[in-house]
């Protein structure tokens, strides 16, 4: 539970003195979303806490805020409307239900937003399914954000599984997050999650157990229509259209405009100064790479923690696979970026 100064513009102006770039609607946001998951807590909810939002119990320092709960529950939705009584929220609203073998709902907590000054609402996401991760661990709710009243924890993925989970909603042209739904921004958000999460990794093992496991449960919302391979191409595919951006001769359509778009959307909820276009193809070269190692070299636990360091790349190296020759392009640019597609170019050509 969080303590109730932290709710008041006051408070809300300290933490802009850290992050001045962040939207402070979205702040206050983020700290009613922990408020809402430690009511989830208090009144006895068993769940696992997933998604954007948890990283902020992984990472020190993430680069952009999520205002969302996500969970695993069975809960009875009644149980999901009593728990605000008495609370910050004024009100609750069972917003969406997703029929199927899986069963999906979306619920609204509204609040009276002091920073618009008018109501506002926190989103729980809530999916009854098994358990994907293969490990789980009580996490301190502890972030920068706010204070609480009184220590509590919560069940959430390692940061390996959820690294796994996340993967696979980068890819928008099957499983992940999809193009033409409005949702620009969730895509790039998607992009910079699986970036830090990556950089992170520890156990690859934990990765790719989750990344089966989830692939099976969102695959099977779609009637099993793809293999895992052609998710993990589409991954790397999205990550070469972003990569070749505004690059001589690059491709130019509806799907690099939605990106362009959401990297414009994205500031308002960042802790960094910016992630312009240059951030994104860094962000999507390491993507692609871990992708690349999971289709081709699953079993090679070294592929996957090899990260780069200055001067690794020789001036005779190039990137040799045609469908990625264009960016040899951003060599002297952006050299790390360089190096995780000649990587790349390397693991593909072996193939052949």
């Amino acid at each position: 539970m969080v303590s109730r100064h932290c709710f008041e513009l006051d408070w809300i102006a300290q933490i802009r003195e850290k992050y001045p770039k962040t939207d402070p609607s979205i702040i206050e946001k983020t700290i009613y979303a922990f408020e809402l998951l430690g009511l989830l807590i208090k009144n006895g909810v068993d769940f696992i806490f997933k998604g954007g939002t948890s990283m902020l119990l992984h990472i020190d320092t993430p680069r952009r805020l999520s205002i969302d709960i996500d969970i695993i529950s069975n809960v009875d939705e009644g149980q999901l409307e009593n728990i605000i009584r008495g609370t910050v929220f004024q009100r609750y609203e069972l917003n969406k239900r997703t029929a199927g073998d899986i069963r999906k709902s979306h619920h609204k907590y509204y609040y009276y937003s002091k920073v618009n000054k008018r109501e506002d609402y926190v989103l729980l996401d809530v999916v009854n399914y098994r358990n994907p991760y293969r490990k789980l661990i009580e996490s301190k709710i502890q972030t920068d954000f706010f204070t609480p009243e009184k220590k509590m924890a919560v069940k959430i993925p390692t940061l390996d599984c959820l690294l796994g989970d996340k993967l696979t909603a980068f890819a928008p042209n099957t499983v992940g997050v999809p193009y033409n739904k409005n949702k620009s921004m969730s895509i790039i958000k998607q992009l910079i999650d699986v970036d830090d999460l990556f950089m992170n990794l520890k156990e690859p093992d934990d990765l790719s157990h989750t990344y089966q496991q989830v692939f099976e449960i969102e695959n099977g919302f779609r009637s099993d229509q793809y293999t895992i391979d052609t998710v993990l191409a589409d991954t790397i595919e999205t990550c070469y259209l972003i990569s070749q951006i505004d690059l001589k001769k690059s491709v130019s359509n509806d799907k690099t405009n939605e990106i362009r778009k959401g990297i414009q959307q994205i500031p308002g909820h960042l802790l960094i100064n910016k992630y312009s276009l240059s951030e994104s193809k860094l962000s999507a070269a390491r993507i692609a790479y871990l992708a690349t190692i999971m289709k081709y070299q699953r079993d090679n636990h070294d592929a996957y923690l090899k990260r780069y360091q200055a001067n690794t790349i020789t001036d005779s190296e190039r990137i040799d696979v045609e469908k990625y020759s264009i960016l040899n392009r951003i060599r002297n640019a952006l050299p790390e970026a360089f190096y995780y597609w000649h990587l790349i170019s390397m693991i593909e050509m072996e193939q052949n």
